[in-house]
């Protein structure tokens, strides 16, 4: 299910039928391949660019996403943040890997550059209240 209020798909996407998509902006490229219960929830903003690739049970809680081109995330890869926070943005760059169980918190902005790889189990945090 896709949810918004401008939805732009490519007519080449691959989205799973249990796949969760809501947000006001959306926009879905060519050749975009979105795993099983993938579960989305962007209060603004929400593009996945070309040749991107998203495997099973990711899910992802922020105000604004943006993954770049040629990127694969694996399974069981969470980004999540606030909504209520306006700084809950993640922006990642092109041709990265982000591995199983990776767990991004964006309650502040995160940026991801481009060519870059982040291995099984990682947890990225911006804020300083973890592990309580």
């Amino acid at each position: 299910m896709i949810k918004g209020g401008s939805v732009q798909v490519d007519k080449s996407a691959k989205i799973a039928k249990s796949a969760v998509i809501k947000g006001e902006d959306i926009t879905i490229e060519e050749n975009v391949e979105i795993g099983e219960n993938f579960n989305c929830i962007s209060a603004r903003k929400l593009h996945i660019k070309k040749n991107t690739i998203i495997k099973d049970d990711v899910r992802v809680f922020c105000r604004e996403l943006t993954i770049g081109e040629h990127n694969y995330v694996l399974e069981n890869v969470w980004i999540e943040g606030s909504l209520n926070s306006l700084n809950s943005t993640v922006e990642i760059g092109d041709r990265n890997l982000i591995c199983q169980w990776t767990r991004i918190n964006c309650n502040e902005k995160v940026k991801i550059g481009s060519n870059v790889g982040i291995g099984q189990n990682v947890d990225i945090w911006t804020h300083g209240s973890f592990m309580d």
